[in-house]
């Protein structure tokens, strides 16, 4: 009942997330799917607790009041990034310090999925471009760099922002994300393991790339792949997935990595056993707090995005 009245309040919010899915962010459907078989795996370890309890209602609070503004004002980016919080705020009233470690994992594997890496794009692309650049020159092909732009005699081949690889790197932070929950147990691996597929994503992007400087640069411009290259790119990018498969599994045996379902001493110090219904609902109404405030401004006026 109270998971049924959290998603009515945050309704707008949570169908704002496929909205930006739909925008070249189909990543974002596996994300939450796996992220809700994370909280489906998780509902045994959750457990009554008072600690937490006064902080983390007093936190749910005012992140529910910064939704309201950030709803208010029609900023979608805040309303998702401040939901995230919220429940992380509200699993500590609710579930104490256990709660906030489970639940803060489980939505940062979610903000894979919130609009918010473009702010990437200018770096992926200033990289591409300043890599790509040295190759022709390492190479000796007659050719002249202008910002993000190769000139030769034939034509001119522009490394824009589409070309900076995000898809790609989305992809392969996803998948290295969703192998170190799956397989991994400690942070450094898992944070290890999304490293090295955030970096085999960002070369497969510039050997993409550099591939299609070599094609329009021998086929002076004529070759189809100049005008489509979606396929090629993506063929690419699954070849150094699978070098990702294999370095992992290297790693994991050189390292000795802690896997999944290995011994590990969990503790059980801050809990009080089984949760009452009444440990939930007062921070799921306090947690309301914000969309019920806006429900009531919109009885009396128009509250219009700002």
């Amino acid at each position: 009942l109270c998971a049924l009245l959290m998603i009515v309040g945050f309704g707008p919010t949570i169908i704002s997330f496929p909205e930006a899915w739909n925008e070249d962010r189909t990543h974002g459907y596996a994300v939450a799917a796996f992220c809700v078989w994370m909280l489906w795996r998780a509902r045994g370890e959750l457990q009554g607790s008072d600690q937490l309890r006064l902080p983390g209602a007093l936190t749910a609070f005012g992140l529910s009041l910064g939704w309201l503004l950030a709803h208010v004002a029609g900023i979608r980016v805040g309303e998702q990034l401040l939901l995230l919080l919220l429940i992380i705020a509200w699993a500590g009233a609710s579930f104490g310090s256990a709660g906030v470690r489970r639940f803060a994992t489980i939505c940062s594997v979610f903000l894979l999925a919130v609009p918010v890496w473009e702010v990437l794009l200018g770096v992926l692309q200033f990289l591409t471009v300043t890599v790509n650049s040295a190759a022709v020159r390492a190479l000796g092909i007659p050719a002249k760099v202008s910002g993000n732009q190769i000139h030769f005699s034939s034509g001119i081949v522009e490394i824009a922002q589409s070309c900076a690889g995000l898809s790609y790197f989305m992809s392969a932070l996803t998948i290295g994300v969703v192998y170190g929950q799956l397989f991994l147990r400690t942070w450094r691996t898992r944070l290890e393991v999304a490293g090295i597929a955030v970096v085999l994503a960002i070369v497969s992007n510039w050997i993409r790339v550099f591939g299609l400087v070599l094609v329009g640069y021998y086929s002076k411009m004529q070759s189809p792949l100049m005008r489509e290259h979606a396929t090629y790119g993506w063929v690419i990018f699954a070849i150094v997935m699978v070098v990702f498969f294999v370095l992992v599994a290297w790693r994991e045996r050189s390292a000795q990595w802690q896997v999944a379902g290995s011994s590990m001493p969990v503790s059980r110090d801050d809990t009080n056993g089984n949760v009452d219904w009444r440990d939930v609902c007062m921070p799921t109404a306090i947690a309301l707090a914000g969309p019920v405030l806006f429900w009531c401004l919109t009885l009396v006026s128009e509250v219009a995005p700002a």
